[in-house]
């Protein structure tokens, strides 16, 4: 999350929500990025995610990566139930070819293996993204 302070973003983001309302929240996720900055190799991000859980993101602002528990505890303490979460970014994240140039039937094979692994228990913590979809108390 671009956010400082995710405690209270979560909590305006209830009161913005209707009682047993949906939350679809995409973040990113700290195990998968540790694995990303560590393949790099990128030491400088890699050190900051590992002493803060922050990094530089795309947009050359800090970002937070989270690990699932604390996004569950975030949503919990905000007033939310997570009904279920996947990793997103899972099997294609170093993946350098263009979309655009690979053949249909690849991409077909690419996507039904990230689909898959996105909510395979053992590897769906380990997303660039964590995608949790939560119920509001």
């Amino acid at each position: 999350m671009y956010q400082n302070y995710p405690e209270s973003h979560l909590r305006q983001l209830a009161e913005l929500t209707r009682p047993l309302g949906a939350l679809s929240l995409l973040t990113a996720g700290l195990y998968g990025k540790q694995a990303r900055f560590g393949a790099k190799p990128d030491t400088k991000n890699l050190k900051s995610i590992e002493r803060s859980g922050r990094y530089k993101g795309n947009m050359n602002m800090e970002v937070s990566a989270y690990t699932p528990r604390e996004i569950t505890d975030l949503l919990r303490g905000a007033g939310f139930n997570v009904l279920d979460w996947f990793g997103v970014r899972i099997f294609t994240d170093n993946d350098k070819r263009k979309i655009a140039k690979l053949k249909p039937e690849k991409l077909a094979t690419i996507l039904k293996t990230e689909i898959s692994l996105s909510n395979v228990e053992e590897a769906k913590g380990i997303g660039q993204m964590l995608h949790f979809i939560a119920r509001k108390k």
